[in-house]
């Protein structure tokens, strides 16, 4: 996986999470790969996704209006000829835009969520039901665990896609018919977005299929090697939590995963615990006090109240549970 080391530096201070339906999470778990969706179908949601500059995209637009003309033209042969005449090249614009058109779903991304926390506005967009879970790796956990031989360049999403837009890399009709010119900046142009997606703080996984390639929406990965974490949707009921235990500890004695479940699996906490609560109202009353504290006596007693409720709330919690 080739990655910049400016971006890698910058991964190694945060975490990667990938928020998703239980089911596409089992796929990633059975079949050990990762899933990527190609340009073109990201596209769909956004329709800036990997576009090139003006400059660039200028023979798609040319070839509509072309057609467009012809269609209004094609009972005045004279004026079907003035256009020709105004475009020597164009024969060559339905060529070039159908090369954008190839390239775009032929290039392949996958999409991760850089933060050192969970993040609810993630699990509300991209994972948005009860059955839903984030796994949670880092950028060397990742690099280890990618066992394809795909060519894989990653990096962080660039949220300056004006200055991109304003790049003049690509000039003159004869660049546009150059196909492994467009595939290299179409590669590049899928770093940028617009400011409007900040907020999802992309990490990306960019490669781009041969056209022989069978299996070109997934990249083969060690599940053992690739999860840190792996976190329960917020909204889940505890029958679905259980559900998901009792799966992958199946699994495990099955021989398929060697993760350590009970350490790695971790329901969310931003709808907070019954243990959280007692311990933050807790900790807030020894801050609100400790300036009223004259002595150090005084001060342990607060430290040792701190310790047999903590353990009280365990006690508590494991009743409740029982």
């Amino acid at each position: 996986m080739q990655i910049s080391k400016k971006d890698y530096k910058k991964a190694k201070n945060t975490l990667l999470w990938r928020y998703m339906s239980l089911p596409k999470f089992l796929d990633l778990i059975l079949n050990g790969r990762l899933y990527f969706a190609d340009l073109g179908t990201l596209s769909k949601e956004d329709p800036y996704e990997s576009a090139f500059p003006l400059y660039a995209d200028y023979p798609v637009y040319i070839k509509k209006i072309m057609d467009e003309c012809k269609q209004n033209t094609n009972k005045d042969p004279q004026a079907a000829a003035i256009l020709d005449d105004a475009f020597p090249d164009c024969q060559e614009f339905e060529k070039i835009s159908n090369n954008f058109r190839i390239i775009k779903s032929s290039t392949f991304a996958n999409c991760w969520h850089s933060n050192k926390d969970e993040n609810y506005a993630m699990w509300k967009i991209y994972a948005n039901n009860d059955a839903s879970v984030a796994i949670v790796t880092d950028i060397e956990m990742l690099q280890n665990a990618i066992t394809s031989d795909k060519k894989i360049s990653a990096g962080f999403v660039k949220y300056n896609y004006g200055k991109f837009l304003s790049q003049k890399r690509i000039q003159g009709l004869n660049s546009f018919k150059n196909f492994n010119m467009l595939k290299k900046y179409l590669k590049k142009a899928s770093f940028y977005k617009r400011g409007c997606f900040e907020y999802e703080k992309e990490f990306r996984l960019i490669y781009q299929a041969d056209f022989v390639d069978e299996n070109k929406n997934y990249v083969s990965v060690d599940i053992n090697k690739l999860i840190k974490y792996i976190y329960i949707s917020p909204s889940a009921e505890d029958f679905i939590k259980n559900i998901i235990k009792t799966t992958l500890n199946e699994l495990k004695n099955c021989n398929k995963l060697q993760l350590e479940i009970e350490k790695i699996v971790v329901e969310s906490s931003i709808k907070g615990n019954l243990l959280n609560d007692y311990l933050g109202s807790l900790a807030r009353y020894c801050l609100e006090n400790n300036n009223n504290i004259s002595n150090e006596s005084q001060k342990y007693q607060l430290l040792l109240l701190l310790i047999i409720s903590s353990s009280n709330c365990w006690h508590k919690l494991l009743n409740n549970n029982e």
